[in-house]
């Protein structure tokens, strides 16, 4: 087995602690040289991405990281055979090489006191060895796969982690990805009620509650045990429990505060691009002979929804997992009546860009059109995507939601516990909950 449980409090405490349609600021993609970087906000509150982590340049692309399969959150328990796959495509015609590291962390993401020999077993770090080189060009792409943990590579402590990818060749981190690892220890119940009338749009708003049966060596429940929770695997947004108490003796209950309660009705949008062609229902112009081949979708409009509402969300990205794949340059376009018109910048952010604002998929406004446009580039696959206004210096994908928005929502429990002998935050448990549609 590749996960081994945590060794003893004392031996950690004396070791370890004494010794984008026509936007100005859009790159052209060539099929052999993919523009290196992407410019984004440093400092954006309410950002998808975890504190320290690093976000992918524009030549590397579909990058995923999930237990078994896509929509499944980067989470695997101690002490067992679980794995997690990660796959990118790196754009252009070199095959290059990439190494990769990991990097401990407590629950609010700052490096744990933990050394690297005490939450891995191994070498330091390990190399990307499965590459596939594409059948297909404009652009061509190499598709990598890692599976961790491995023959090499053990992990051997319970908590926050980040996979860093580096270029082999400069020594440089490309982009780093945060995955969990739970020891799957007490019981534990989540619960999610409805909550009305908190603000004058979103009608509806997720409270979450969990109740938690800890296990003996935690002694101080109230200060040693913190719970979060995370809406919809965007764990940048972890929120913590406000409101703790302990009933009774090895049980606590925390839940959100009203105010810090998830909006339950988060708008996702359909993109089915599982084949480049005209004829699928929500692309009005294809033109094949385009590098790369552009698609032109129908255009959305806010509090309008002109696309049928599908039962699965494909809101983590599916894209076609074969090398003869095609990526294309997607444009979409946005109507905001006028009065909801915002005089901010707008975005179109998805799995294809990791849920990440920046300027390469900043839209633009269209005075002819009266609608904003903007690009992305994606392979073939299915996604969801959304819009979303930068305000205040903070990223907000709700404003521009229809009102009447309604899908799953995907919630996550995490209870941490910082334990005295390792000076670190042990991720205890981790529990899964999924909201019901309603249409």
């Amino acid at each position: 087995m590749y996960l081994k449980a945590p060794f003893h409090v004392s031996f950690f405490f004396l070791i370890g602690v004494l010794v984008p349609v026509m936007s100005c600021t859009r790159a052209t993609v060539e099929p052999d040289r993919p523009a290196a970087t992407v410019q984004a906000y440093p400092d954006l509150r309410n950002s998808v991405m975890v504190k320290g982590q690093n976000r992918p340049p524009r030549g590397i692309q579909s990058i995923l990281l999930y237990r078994q399969t896509p929509d499944q959150a980067p989470v695997i328990e101690l002490n067992s055979n679980q794995q997690l796959t990660l796959k990118f495509d790196d754009l252009g015609f070199d095959n290059r090489r990439f190494r990769v590291r990991f990097t401990h962390h407590d629950a609010d993401w700052s490096p744990s006191s933990l050394l690297p020999n005490f939450f891995q077993r191994g070498f330091s770090e390990d190399y990307i060895t499965d590459s596939q080189t594409s059948e297909v060009q404009r652009p061509a792409y190499t598709h990598y796969t890692y599976t961790f943990p491995n023959e090499n590579i053990e992990l051997l402590a319970s908590g926050n982690y980040m996979i860093e990818v580096y270029d082999y060749e400069r020594d440089e981190i490309l982009f780093s990805l945060p995955f969990f690892v739970h020891e799957n220890t007490g019981r534990i119940e989540t619960r999610i009620e409805e909550l009305y009338g908190l603000d004058e749009r979103y009608l509806m708003f997720h409270q979450i509650f969990a109740t938690y049966a800890y296990p003996e060596d935690v002694i101080i429940p109230d200060t040693d045990l913190e719970t979060r929770f995370v809406q919809n695997h965007f764990w940048g947004r972890a929120r913590v429990a406000g409101i703790v108490d302990t009933p009774v003796t090895g049980q606590i209950r925390s839940h959100l505060a009203r105010d810090s309660s998830y909006a339950g009705r988060f708008e996702f949008r359909s993109l089915d691009l599982q084949r480049l062609q005209q004829e699928a229902y929500n692309i009005i112009e294809f033109r094949p002979e385009t590098t790369p081949p552009r698609v032109v979708l129908m255009r959305d409009v806010v509090n309008l929804d002109m696309t049928p509402r599908t039962s699965q969300s494909h809101r983590f990205g599916v894209p076609v997992d074969e090398t003869g794949a095609r990526y294309a340059d997607v444009y979409f376009e946005l109507e905001i009546p006028r009065r909801e018109q915002i005089g901010k910048p707008v975005y179109v952010i998805g799995p294809f860009n990791n849920w990440i604002i920046n300027e390469n998929h900043r839209m633009t406004y269209d005075r002819d059109r009266q609608s904003y446009t903007g690009n992305a580039l994606v392979k073939e696959g299915l996604y969801d995507y959304k819009y979303a206004v930068v305000e205040q210096g903070a990223v907000n994908d709700l404003r521009l939601d229809a009102s009447f928005a309604d899908s799953r929502q995907v919630y996550h429990t995490f209870v941490y516990f910082f334990d005295p002998g390792l000076q670190a935050d042990r991720l205890l448990m981790v529990h899964d909950h999924t909201t019901r549609q309603r249409f």
